[in-house]
């Protein structure tokens, strides 16, 4: 027979074998290192940002998730190092801003004319 001398066909039963055994097995999930749960006294801050991100991305004509999710947000306020708001032109855009709100040396305001405004805020 000629085809049995054509390299791997005599493999095709037990590769359709494990394809079949691959259809009725489900993928294994990949294992997530659980995150911190957020404080509290944040959780009314996410919103707020996440607002602010979105408001950011249309003027720059960007998609919002491109800037920073609502996990990006969270990630920055728990102080992950990971976080895509930790580094790059994101830490520059959005990441340094937050700290400064957070800590308090900033605030969002609301202009009819702007939007959101991120002013600083002296504190003595």
């Amino acid at each position: 027979m000629i085809v049995a001398l054509i390299p791997g066909f005599n493999e095709a039963p037990r590769i359709g074998a494990v394809i079949e055994a691959a259809r009725h097995s489900p993928p294994p999930m990949p294992e997530l290192a659980p995150q911190p749960e957020l404080a509290r006294d944040l959780r009314p801050v996410v919103p707020l940002i996440t607002a602010w991100i979105n408001q950011l991305a249309g003027e720059l004509d960007l998609d919002p998730a491109l800037l920073g999710t609502r996990a990006d947000v969270e990630a920055a306020l728990r102080g992950d190092e990971g976080g895509r708001l930790s580094t790059g032109w994101r830490a520059d855009l959005l990441g340094e801003p937050i700290r400064q709100l957070v800590g308090g040396h900033a605030a969002l305001a609301y202009d009819a004319g702007r939007g959101l405004v991120l002013d600083e805020r002296n504190r003595t």
